[in-house]
């Protein structure tokens, strides 16, 4: 079987670049051409740098950045913003579909990225993600203070201590 993921772009022609110009590294998604390699986020703060939109790109935090683009969306293509969002999106994906094609083609590695498993987790990390769930309410006890929690079942009450 002929491999399509391939990593050295020296030894890659316009096909194989076209397949492979967007990866995943470190848990991002990633872009290359022959002559360099960024970051998607940062390729598209460089786009919405020189077209103004959002003209503030390069100041907004990787977090921010991802979430005004998938917002974004809904201006589908009547807008630049849209535009750009839809090829956030896509590059996003095309990373994604190439990292689980690239596990496919390379079954050795399934070992290497399976997921941590939830005991490897921090507390710190599970709490973290908890607070972003639905159903989910969060009341903080500052240092030395009392906290009363008062619910309607069912529910189930944590305290965590930090």
């Amino acid at each position: 079987m002929n491999k399509i993921v391939k990593n050295n772009v020296s030894e890659m022609g316009m096909t194989d670049l076209l397949l492979n110009q967007v990866f995943v590294k470190n848990g991002e998604a990633w872009y290359r051409d022959f002559d360099r390699e960024i970051s998607v986020l940062n390729l598209i703060r460089e786009i919405c740098t020189k077209h103004k939109c959002p003209a503030d790109a390069n100041e907004m935090d990787d977090e921010t950045l991802d979430e005004i683009l998938r917002v974004n969306l809904q201006y589908g293509t009547d807008s630049l913003e849209g535009i750009i969002a839809m090829y956030y999106t896509a590059l996003v994906g095309m990373a994604e579909v190439r990292a689980h094609l690239e596990v496919y083609e390379n079954p050795e590695l399934l070992e290497v990225r399976q997921m941590k498993k939830l005991s490897e987790y921090s507390t710190r990390e599970l709490v973290e993600e908890l607070e972003k769930r639905e159903g989910v309410d969060k009341k903080i006890a500052e240092p030395y203070k009392d906290c009363e929690v008062s619910v309607n079942g069912p529910a189930v009450i944590l305290i965590v201590t930090d």
